[in-house]
C-alpha cells in the first residue's frame, strides 16, 4: 500500500522532496568524513620528512606533499654527494613544521676539480707546498739523475702538470739527485708477464716498491698493466718503481 503522502500529492513528492533529501544526507556525510578533518588540521604540526641525499626534483616532490616548498640556500662541493644531491636540510629532518613553511637545502656542486700545478724544477720541498696549497696530497717521490736540474729540483709530476683531478687526489714527485754515472731510462713494461718484468728490472738494479692488482678481463692474470714512473723516464740504480698487475678475481 502507498503512503498516505504519495497517494496525495502524487509521484512529485518523491522527486522534489525525498530524494533532494537523501542527495543532501549524502554530501553532509562526505563532507563530515573527508573535508572536515582536513580543515580542521589546518595549521597543525607534522614531522619534518628526510629529503638529505634526495635530488632537487626528488626533494621538492616530496615536500609538495606536504604543503612545504623548497628554498636552495646554496651549493657546495662534495666528494661524497653526485651534483644536483641535497647535502643538508633546515628544519632537520623529524622537526615539527607546519604547511607553508619554507624548507632550505644546500645542494651538492659534485667533485671539485683542479689542474696539476707546473712544479718543475723548484726544489722539492716549494713542490710539496705548491701541491699542498692546491688541494692535493703529495704521493711517492722518485729520485733520479737529470744533468740539466739542480739536486732536489722536480724533474716531473705524475700525473703530468695541467692534469684534471678531483681534490685530494695524490700527485708524486720524481726529484733530481746528484751522482756518479749516467741515468737509466725506464724500460716499457705494460704489456708483460709479471716475472719478464721482474727480470728486467733486477737486470737494470732495479727494484719494486708496489705491485697493484686489478681485475682485467681483456689480459692474462699476472699482465702488467700501468707502471710508475713510465716509459724512458731517467732512474738511477737502486731506484724503485711501481707496477699495476691484471688479475681475474
Amino acid at each position: 500500500m502507498m503512503s498516505p503522502l504519495i497517494e496525495r500529492y502524487g509521484r512529485s513528492f518523491l522527486t522534489y522532496i525525498i530524494i533532494p533529501l537523501v542527495v543532501f544526507w549524502i554530501l553532509f556525510l562526505a563532507v563530515d568524513l573527508m573535508v572536515m578533518p582536513i580543515l580542521t588540521r589546518h595549521g597543525e604540526e607534522f614531522p619534518l620528512p628526510q629529503v638529505v641525499g634526495k635530488s632537487e626534483l626528488g626533494a621538492q616532490e616530496i615536500l609538495d606533499q606536504y604543503g612545504l616548498s623548497l628554498q636552495v640556500a646554496g651549493r657546495e662541493f662534495s666528494a661524497n654527494r653526485p651534483e644536483g644531491v641535497i647535502l643538508s636540510q633546515l628544519p632537520e629532518a623529524g622537526m615539527p613544521v607546519k604547511a607553508g613553511r619554507s624548507i632550505k637545502v644546500v645542494i651538492s656542486a659534485g667533485v671539485r676539480i683542479s689542474e696539476v700545478p707546473d712544479v718543475v724544477g723548484l726544489p722539492v720541498q716549494q713542490a710539496i707546498l705548491a701541491l699542498q696549497r692546491t688541494g692535493f696530497v703529495v704521493g711517492d717521490i722518485y729520485y733520479t739523475r737529470a744533468d740539466t736540474l739542480p739536486p732536489d729540483a722536480v724533474v716531473e709530476t705524475i700525473p703530468t702538470r695541467g692534469t684534471p683531478l678531483p681534490l685530494n687526489s695524490k700527485v708524486s714527485l720524481a726529484v733530481s739527485r746528484a751522482g756518479e754515472g749516467g741515468s737509466i731510462p725506464m724500460p716499457q713494461l705494460i704489456g708483460m708477464p709479471l716475472e719478464r718484468a721482474r727480470a728486467i728490472l733486477d737486470s737494470l738494479n732495479l727494484g719494486i716498491s708496489e705491485i697493484t692488482r686489478v681485475k682485467d678481463t681483456l689480459y692474462l692474470p699476472q699482465t702488467v698493466l700501468d707502471q710508475i714512473p713510465t716509459r724512458n723516464a731517467p732512474l738511477m740504480k737502486g731506484d724503485m718503481v711501481r707496477l699495476t698487475v691484471s688479475k681475474t678475481d
